[in-house]
């Protein structure tokens, strides 16, 4: 497509890149290297990060804390911390299956009226093998923990249209993107449809949906694990509108930034990737920034509220 560009954003090559976060106040790119334990910030134009984090365990989730630069907060294992990115102070807000050894928290991120919605999922062994049906999704309102679906595989991608009447969930290893009745109100859910199944052939070669972002038109756009693409899809046909293709398979999530919210920053890996693949696909790992996509533009993103 014609003045469409997808470049390098990156220095650093990510275990499993996650829950990239466009930081308007920093004009930075808040992200996780998920298995690696990481929370960092990218600047863009550098491509260097300006600050990380590590901690023991898996950190599938960053989001900031509203109204607050240096305070986010992330998905540890099975707690949900405030966490000062300058201080490195840490605040529990909640313990999500803590009596459940084996499931681990995944992606998360927050409504306009700054809710916590987030997924469980059995711990993996690697990507996208995972015992189904394991995990639930809930929201965290301050302190306050609602469950609201059961029995789902690999909780990944949410979104929610402008008007917030309506909010997309990906549960990726039976490939399935949901669309659900959404009371902001209420934080409440109902009314499951799929808008997409990526097992039906018209997206058998992207492979697993995995996170999600929407645009200012209430398009949805997909990351596409083992695909190597990024893919907009409209939401009420459930039609697959446009391709975009990253120069590494393992594509995990994604987010509109920069400052005008017309860049899509997109997030990859390389765990899992053999020898030859790590060799033929130099970039796996990093997180690529698509420019120029005609007519198109993001929202700013909500953060938690206390």
């Amino acid at each position: 497509m014609p003045g469409l560009r997808v470049r390098v954003a990156s220095k650093r090559r990510c275990q499993i890149g996650e829950g990239p976060h466009w930081d308007e106040k920093a004009q930075a790119l808040l992200y996780v290297d998920c298995y690696a334990g990481c929370v960092s910030r990218l600047d863009p134009e550098t491509h260097e990060d300006i600050d990380t984090i590590h901690f023991e365990g898996t950190i599938p989730f960053a989001v900031p804390l509203a109204n607050h630069h240096h305070k986010i907060v992330i998905g540890h294992n099975h707690y949900v911390k405030l966490t000062d990115m300058k201080k490195r102070h840490e605040e529990l807000i909640a313990m999500v299956e803590t009596e459940n050894a084996g499931t681990r928290l995944n992606d998360a991120k927050c409504d306009a009226a700054g809710r916590l919605w987030t997924g469980t999922m059995a711990i993996d062994k690697k990507p996208m093998n995972v015992e189904p049906e394991q995990g639930s999704m809930y929201s965290i309102e301050k302190k306050h923990i609602r469950k609201h679906i059961e029995r789902i595989t690999l909780p990944n991608g949410i979104a929610w249209t402008a008007d917030n009447k309506k909010m997309f969930f990906v549960d990726s290893v039976p490939g399935k993107l949901y669309v659900y009745d959404f009371d902001l109100a209420k934080g409440d859910i109902s009314n499951q449809k799929v808008v997409a199944d990526f097992n039906h052939p018209n997206f058998a070669e992207l492979a697993f949906p995995d996170g999600i972002t929407i645009d200012q038109t209430d398009k949805l756009w997909v990351a596409c694990y083992n695909g190597g693409h990024v893919v907009k899809i409209d939401p009420v046909t459930g039609a697959l509108v446009q391709k975009v293709k990253i120069p590494t398979q393992l594509v995990t999530s994604l987010c509109f930034g920069g400052p005008r919210y017309e860049d899509l920053f997109v997030t990859s890996g390389f765990i899992g990737l053999s020898r030859d693949q790590l060799q033929s696909q130099p970039d796996a790992g990093a997180i690529f920034k698509i420019s120029g996509i005609p007519g198109t533009k993001g929202l700013p993103p909500n953060c938690f509220a206390m």
